[in-house]
């Protein structure tokens, strides 16, 4: 038999009951907008029934309910998609490193812009050929000499640039594998506690969702992997090594080895190389090591051919002071690259080898060149087949274009004897057609050929001209063919035919190629990352109107147990004050 008190026992079980489910939804909408919460839902389930099975029990109609009680408050979660948002969180995060670093490369390139690389490259030329116009100007060899040291402190500059922003990442990669021990430690120290309060059974959904929201943040800085045992503790673990061993982290540093410029990241334990796949780290290292040091080569590359094009012209050349030999550009790539000092100090402008040196062994320096000539100047603003002046006793006005190898408007009534010019044409033989100041004209056939003191000579058959033809045909010895990738003549470098103009346009194009590709890789990773977001939170968010629906019903239960409470008062009221006077009227 029950005892009268039965009922009340009953009615608090569901006071305590209805009390808790009312209190984990009032912790529910409390926690809506705490980021990595997951909502928290009891388990109700009715207490063992009245009387326990025995085989001497009294017989009875049956078992009698005693109530209700939580069993268990559990947080909603789906282990398989936490495990996918952090695999591609890894990914995101190398590609959101990578676009940001690309974007900030095309920043500093600046392409298209006045004062870009190649604007400069196009006003550094034509000052070559306001040179070849005016080759006895100071001021505009002076413009030449200024055109060159902002074209070589623009390659300067923009190594400089990518260089800090090495250094930037590189300082990033520090801080970010600090991060990671940081992040390595909480999730260490979390499993211990959780491995204390799930000892009993009970489940430790706030320490879990902390431990949930480390992983997912840890997830973005590097690919990682877990397992989580059997008393709830996780060993997570790095390009196969464990980061965590359960309650242990194993720390990760950084140094830089012997021999190499750039910070590389070590586990601490034994010095071993740490291997990072995908996350914010590995774009960190990918940017830096390949990206931005493959762009700093590329402009290497650019900066060496431009010095050695303009050096291997200007150098054949001699300044107004009758001095050949000098270089243009000093320097091996575009970190040191500069203007020779002698053209930038005092009286510089009048060493820029505007004229060509030619073989003369009457000097006594073993060249002669005419002051008013400007061979070089013409050979580096890009003009091709171009008759020049060689000697002030000759009447040939420099830059007279030919058509072929055909000489128009020179009088040659006024060359000196064994005067020399120099002209450029087709290599081989040709004909050349001359036509005197009365109208007559004469055509005899070029042969190239070499002289006693091997020089490239020309014999005119049928004509005598009293002067002596030196031919320069298109060659090793062309003047022009060395500078033309600076005009878009195609010359051969590191075996690809391409000018310098075409080799710095490929890699702008591959710039905006590649930083194209990053922002789509990356848009698309927040685009996945997103939908799988929603797709958590559709099972762990909180729905403020669903918790307020849910209250309404548990307060509801609260006041029918405590109704049971007065139900049963009264009735023991009436068994104690109601009965046990006998013979009362």
């Amino acid at each position: 038999m029950t005892s009268p008190f039965f009922g009340l026992e009953i009615g608090l079980r569901g006071l305590r009951t209805w009390q808790t489910m009312v209190n984990i939804t009032n912790n529910n909408i409390a926690n809506a907008d705490t980021p990595g919460y997951s909502r928290q839902s009891g388990q109700v389930q009715s207490t063992p029934s009245y009387p326990a099975p025995s085989f001497n029990a009294i017989g009875k109609p049956g078992q009698l309910g005693t109530g209700v009680e939580v069993a268990s408050i559990t947080r909603a979660r789906d282990i398989f998609i936490d495990a996918q948002i952090r695999s591609q969180k890894s990914i995101e995060g190398s590609w959101d490193t990578k676009r940001d670093a690309l974007s900030q490369v095309e920043a500093i390139v600046n392409e298209p812009s006045s004062s870009g690389l190649s604007s400069l490259l196009t006003k550094y030329w034509n000052s070559w050929q306001d040179v070849a116009n005016n080759p006895a100007d100071s001021a505009v060899r002076a413009n030449l000499v200024e055109q060159g040291v902002s074209l070589a402190s623009s390659f300067q500059n923009l190594h400089n640039q990518l260089q800090q922003q090495q250094r930037d990442l590189d300082g990033q990669v520090v801080y970010a594998v600090d991060q990671v021990n940081t992040f390595a430690q909480q999730i260490a120290s979390i499993n211990q506690q959780i491995g204390h309060v799930e000892f009993d059974g009970t489940h430790a959904n706030d320490l879990r969702d902390q431990r949930d929201l480390l992983l997912d943040q840890l997830s973005q800085f590097a690919k990682i992997s877990y397992v989580e045992s059997p008393g709830g503790m996780v060993s997570v673990y790095l390009g196969g090594r464990q980061l965590v061993d359960r309650d242990v982290a194993n720390a990760l540093t950084t140094a830089v080895p012997g021999g190499q410029t750039w910070t590389q990241i070590q586990w601490k334990s034994d010095g071993q190389a740490a291997s990072i796949t995908d996350g914010t780290i590995k774009g960190m290292l990918d940017s830096r090591d390949t990206i931005l040091q493959g762009r700093m080569n590329d402009l290497d590359v650019l900066a060496t051919r431009v010095v050695n094009s303009v050096n291997s012209v200007h150098s054949s050349g001699v300044g107004l002071d009758g001095v050949g030999g000098r270089n243009f550009f000093v320097g091996t790539g575009a970190g040191d690259m500069a203007v020779d000092s002698a053209l930038t100090g005092p009286g510089g402008a009048e060493k820029v080898a505007a004229a060509r040196m030619y073989p003369d062994t009457t000097s006594s320096t073993g060249y002669s060149f005419a002051r008013g000539d400007s061979s070089n100047a013409v050979a580096l603003a890009q003009l091709e087949s171009t008759i020049t002046q060689a000697s002030t006793s000759s009447g040939l006005q420099p830059g007279t274009n030919l058509g072929g190898v055909t000489i128009l408007g020179v009088d040659l009534a006024r060359a000196a004897v064994n005067s020399s010019i120099s002209m450029s044409v087709p290599a081989g033989s040709s004909t050349v057609t001359f036509t005197s100041s009365a109208g007559a004209s004469a055509t005899g056939a070029l042969t190239v050929g070499t002289d006693a003191s091997g020089n490239q000579v020309v014999t005119v058959e049928g004509t005598s001209l009293g002067v002596r033809l030196t031919l320069v045909a298109p060659s090793s010895m062309s003047l022009s063919s060395v500078l033309a990738p600076l005009n878009g003549q195609s010359v051969a470098a590191a075996s690809r035919p391409s000018t310098i103009g075409d080799q710095y346009g490929q890699q702008i194009a591959a710039l905006g190629v590649d930083s194209k590709a990053a922002q789509n890789q990356a848009q698309n990773q927040q685009v996945l990352v997103s939908q799988l977001q929603k797709q958590r939170e559709q099972t762990s968010g909180v729905s403020l109107d669903e918790e307020s629906t849910h209250l309404i019903e548990y307060q509801r239960a609260y006041q029918a147990a405590a109704r049971v409470i007065t139900t049963a008062d009264e009735m023991l009221n009436t068994l104690i004050n109601g009965t046990g006077l006998v013979g009362r009227g």
